[in-house]
């Protein structure tokens, strides 16, 4: 019906390309919290990476509270692991799974002095210990974001995916108010404020639905579908 598919998120182009493919439709991705925008199967039209003293804080801090560290650039996905497997912790997520590189800190140490480090993530399976690490980060002034519950994620400065839509919606010429966006974590709260509508997924917390418009059902309940074929079907009764 002439409307844009968007993917926004903080997972990896290789994973959001998969998505895309089994969706079977042309669209935008915003990979990576916002750190990348492209057309799906086309060139990168925006990306940025962290500055290496940024990530060097990160990956020690992970050391610190033996969690597992991600590291992704533009074309692979590294994971130091400083404590135990936390494989039950992990969402489950079966399309578009990235495949990681498993590697040792000092390989990560060279990673990040040798490469583009788009995003930098870490998984424990106590959130409180995540908790703790944002507010340190923040007292440094480094922002980190929860995407699940756990697992936080730090991007480059200015990098959200708020701010990768509000790029993409004046590259393509398209109004705020013409903006539909879904999400149920912290970094997806930026992409509400960007949207001229917001859903809250039912499976969010409450304090990520307060600051949504709307809420629909849960991910497992396909939430996204129904507010889709809800809002085309009102669109059918207002013509």
């Amino acid at each position: 019906m002439g409307h844009l598919i968007v993917i926004a998120t903080g997972r990896s182009i290789y994973s959001a390309n998969k998505v895309m493919e089994t969706l079977n439709v042309e669209g935008y991705i915003l990979s990576l919290n916002g750190a990348v925008i492209l057309k799906y199967n086309q060139p990168v039209l925006f990306s940025k990476a962290l500055p290496s003293e940024s990530l060097k804080i990160m990956l020690e801090m992970g050391r610190k509270c033996r969690a597992k560290v991600s590291l992704n650039t533009m074309e692979k996905n590294y994971q130091v692991d400083f404590g135990e497997h936390y494989n039950a912790a992990i969402q489950e997520y079966k399309v578009g799974q990235t495949p990681f590189y498993m590697i040792n800190h000092e390989r990560g140490l060279e990673v990040i002095s040798t490469e583009a480090v788009l995003k930098i993530g870490c998984m424990h399976k106590d959130p409180n210990v995540l908790k703790i690490m944002q507010q340190e980060l923040e007292q440094i002034g480094l922002k980190a974001v929860a995407s699940d519950v756990h697992y936080m994620e730090m991007m480059a400065d200015g990098v959200s995916k708020g701010k990768a839509l509000k790029k993409l919606a004046e590259h393509l010429n398209i109004n705020k108010a013409d903006i539909i966006a879904f999400g149920d974590q912290e970094n997806d709260l930026t992409m509400f404020e960007a949207a001229g509508t917001s859903f809250a997924m039912g499976n969010a917390a409450e304090s990520i639905k307060k600051q949504a418009s709307r809420t629909t059902g849960t991910n497992n309940q396909s939430g996204v579908g129904q507010a889709i074929l809800r809002m085309l079907h009102e669109a059918e009764t207002q013509t």
